[in-house]
């Protein structure tokens, strides 16, 4: 009740909250039945001279109100729902107390259920369930009547059929198009009934039970669709939009319905993707991944790159590293390819351009060479500036599938030594990055397993927690001097490709270092192990 008293405007109303009551009642056959309600109460009306005066003879006091539903829950000698009860306690309030021009009377009832045993119904047991029916009553003293039923917490999911694309995509956006998707939401629904007074509110006991279950299951067979065929969601509103429609329809005597869902995400886990920021294991605790992984790279279904993405690709002239450059060309990245040998690797360049893939250019990088490191480094901060993904491919191998050599130990574990160099000098430009994450990715084998190891102290240094770059040094160092010995049979080094093999120990041992140095940093630092040109 609004009045206006020296210039100020007031609304008339007080009330008690939080009313705690259950109600049992236990039938002739021994089955039992109860109700859990927080009940909530609010008055309008002519209790002026309280605010003005102090006087609080027109107030009823929350001790009262309390009491009230006590005694009114007790005085329902059978079941009801949560709006009749709701509906006599607004009568109740409005009617006893003359000054009392209209009652709001609100309840949430706990979802109390009938527990089961060995399949059958108890007769005195109940389990909590999940949804709460809630109703809200706005009695006048005339008899007008505002009725509003409702349902939290209602949990609905499904795990396909469910899409978002088309939307708005500017700067600010990073999430990528998608037509397959987990769909989940919790539903807060409540839906107004057309009643005008409470002498057309029907008569049928419970009858505002089962339209509530009428409503919830209308809301949960829009959101499915058909048993066996379900229903596509091009979105969390056009789901929305088909459940209210659906009960508008379904239920003549329902007026309005509000609904709010909430997205509730779930985020496809790639164990060996780029969002990680710790390398996962998969063997040990090695860096690597087996050939069977899914793909490192990112695919059109999980989109967060656009054509100002920036990419380089060491050692990309040919084979794995031209592969990587192809295929991140053809989604739209902006690649550096980079080669030791100019002709090469402006050829390779030309071959893509050739296929309609002008997002590639050309830098020579010899990542063996500190001096072409510094050299490259300064023109690519001048050219571009910033960096969002650095592939490591360049790697030196002189083995024969068939034989196993370890002539050219020196020159093969050089360039595991030089990518820490390369991405010390690199790092700075992921710091401007505009992806949402830096990427390091650093390509590997399955001949770098710790698995290929067969010495017990030198896997025990690698599979240490606190792993170090000088700690992977010194077991580089100590490979050498066992090559060098001619001891490296006996020491429990990997049996194929040795060099080969210990140079991606070192590389996978390395990642897992700068992995964790930037974890939570906003830098992702993985190995990867690829297979072919399908997992790229």
């Amino acid at each position: 009740m609004a009045n206006k008293i020296e210039g100020l405007s007031f609304e008339q109303r007080h009330g008690k909250q939080r009313v705690r009551v259950a109600r049992v009642w236990r039938n002739n056959d021994g089955r039992h039945s109860i109700v859990e309600w927080n009940v909530g109460i609010s008055l309008l009306s002519d209790c002026v001279n309280a605010y003005t005066r102090g006087d609080n003879s027109d107030i009823v006091a929350t001790d009262t109100m309390k009491n009230t539903v006590y005694v009114k829950a007790k005085e329902c000698k059978e079941e009801l729902s949560v709006e009749e009860f709701a509906v006599r306690l607004a009568k109740h309030f409005t009617s006893l107390y003359q000054q009392v021009t209209t009652a709001i009377v609100k309840i949430v009832e706990k979802p109390w259920e009938r527990a089961y045993v060995d399949g059958q119904p108890h007769k005195h047991g109940f389990k909590l369930g999940s949804e709460k029916h809630t109703t809200e009553v706005i009695f006048e003293k005339s008899g007008a009547l505002w009725l509003t039923s409702g349902i939290e917490g209602l949990s609905l999911l499904k795990t396909t059929q469910s899409g978002f694309e088309g939307f708005i995509r500017d700067k600010y956006t990073s999430l990528p198009d998608t037509r397959e998707r987990i769909l989940a939401t919790e539903i807060t629904a409540s839906w107004k009934y057309q009643y005008e007074s409470i002498f057309s509110i029907p008569q049928k006991s419970m009858y505002f039970n089962e339209r509530y279950l009428s409503v919830k299951k209308a809301l949960a067979d829009t959101f499915y669709g058909p048993p066996k065929e379900g229903v596509y969601s091009p979105s969390v509103q056009s789901t929305l939009f088909h459940m209210a429609k659906t009960v508008l329809k379904g239920f003549p005597d329902i007026a309005a319905v509000q609904l709010k869902m909430p997205n509730i995400h779930f985020l496809p886990v790639n164990l060996s993707s780029k969002d990680n920021t710790i390398v996962k294991v998969m063997e040990s605790k090695e860096a690597t991944f087996s050939s069977h992984s899914p793909s490192l790279f990112p695919t059109p279904t999980t989109r967060w790159w656009s054509e100002d993405t920036v990419a380089i690709v060491t050692g990309a002239n040919k084979g794995i590293g031209f592969a990587v450059v192809k295929w991140m060309a053809e989604l739209g990245v902006t690649v550096i390819l980079t080669a030791r040998d100019k002709e090469r690797g402006c050829k390779a360049v030309e071959a893509l351009r050739a296929q309609g893939l002008h997002n590639v250019a050309f830098s020579c990088l010899d990542v063996s060479d500190p001096s072409s490191i510094k050299s490259f480094t300064s023109w690519f901060k001048k050219s571009y500036a910033v960096l969002d993904i650095l592939v490591n491919n360049a790697a030196v191998s002189f083995n024969d599938i068939n034989k196993n050599s370890v002539e050219h130990a020196e020159t093969v574990m050089k360039p595991t030594s030089t990518d820490q160099v390369t991405d010390d000098a690199l790092l700075p430009m992921f710091l401007h990055s505009t992806s949402s994450i830096g990427r390091i990715l650093n390509v590997s084998s399955r001949l770098g397993s710790l698995n290929k190891l067969r010495n017990p102290s030198t896997k025990q240094v690698l599979e240490s927690e606190t792993l170090s770059e000088k700690d992977i040094e010194g077991v580089v160092s100590l490979f050498l001097e066992d090559v060098k010995s001619g001891r490296w049979k006996s020491q429990g080094w990997p049996e194929v490709w040795t060099d080969y093999a210990v140079s991606k120990l070192a590389l996978n041992s390395y990642t897992r270092v700068l992995a964790k140095q930037y974890e939570g940093r906003g830098m992702s630092v993985n190995s990867f192990c690829p297979a072919s040109r399908r997992h790229l």
